[in-house]
């Protein structure tokens, strides 16, 4: 045996992993055109103006948008996106941005168990286990749930000094981009339909996507090559020779047993 790969057995994988791909790829283009319908900027503002410049109560909103936009946007719009965003919030503030910003970097961790596809691994294991969408979100809400209250009281209690300055600065909150956010909410509402009629949750995530993209292209704020860029193909391709190799590398009957104690687990009946 040489242990290449065979053609075949990359087809095998294409088919099993493609609708995945698909909702990666469309995922990651709506996070960057929701950021450029200026939904992030929104986000920080009125976390500001809610909390009122108390620090801990800002901590709390932080953790709660951060464990929602991993878990929904992958962890790379937390990152990329509402990071800087939430950066520039606490400058405007003049609190400490330590906190805010170790709470969006663990978010980005432990708010990326819920979905198939908030993190790579999970979107490796997904595939592996044969469950559908929404019964490994059933099975993974709970663990969910406890990690972020969890780096919640953790970053309450290590950043309990920067945590005693509070602001009276206000924040100025943009008006609120209506459409990007209906669009938004109408495709999380997509992704719970999908999984209930057990269709692939792709289709929700490019209607969305299809949706923000047409204004966002008439108003110039982004291209057609930049959005191919966004959609990032390169780590697509990634992903699926991970899965190829991933694949072939785990014994069949491993695979199989795994398959059977998660549809067997009590969690993915709910």
């Amino acid at each position: 045996m040489t242990g290449v790969v065979s053609w075949s057995q990359v087809g095998d994988t294409l088919r099993e992993l493609g609708p995945t791909l698909l909702f990666l790829a469309g995922i990651l283009l709506f996070g960057h055109l929701c950021a450029e319908a200026g939904v992030f900027d929104y986000l920080g503002a009125a976390a500001a103006r809610i909390s009122r410049g108390r620090a801990p109560r800002l901590l709390g909103i932080v953790v709660a948008l951060a464990a929602g936009v991993t878990a929904v946007l992958t962890l790379d719009a937390t990152v990329v996106l509402f990071t800087p965003v939430l950066l520039r919030t606490t400058r405007q503030l003049r609190v400490r941005s330590r906190p805010h910003l170790y709470a969006c970097a663990h978010l980005a961790n432990s708010g990326s168990l819920l979905l198939p596809v908030s993190n790579l691994t999970n979107l490796l294991a997904f595939a592996a286990t044969g469950l559908s969408f929404g019964r490994f979100t059933a099975l993974m809400a709970l663990p969910w749930t406890v990690a972020c209250l969890l780096d919640w009281r953790a970053l309450r209690w290590f950043f309990r000094a920067d945590l005693t300055l509070n602001s009276e600065t206000g924040v100025e909150v943009p008006a609120a981009p209506r459409y990007a956010l209906m669009i938004l909410t109408g495709t999380i509402a997509g992704f719970v339909i999908t999984s209930v009629i057990d269709a692939p949750p792709a289709w929700a995530a490019w209607l969305g996507v299809v949706a923000l993209a047409i204004p966002a292209l008439k108003a110039r704020r982004t291209t057609w090559w930049r959005m191919v860029n966004e959609s990032s193909p390169g780590f697509v391709l990634f992903v699926l020779a991970l899965g190829v190799i991933s694949k072939e590398s785990i014994p069949a009957e491993y695979t199989t047993r795994w398959r059977i104690s998660c549809r067997t687990a009590p969690a993915c009946s709910t």
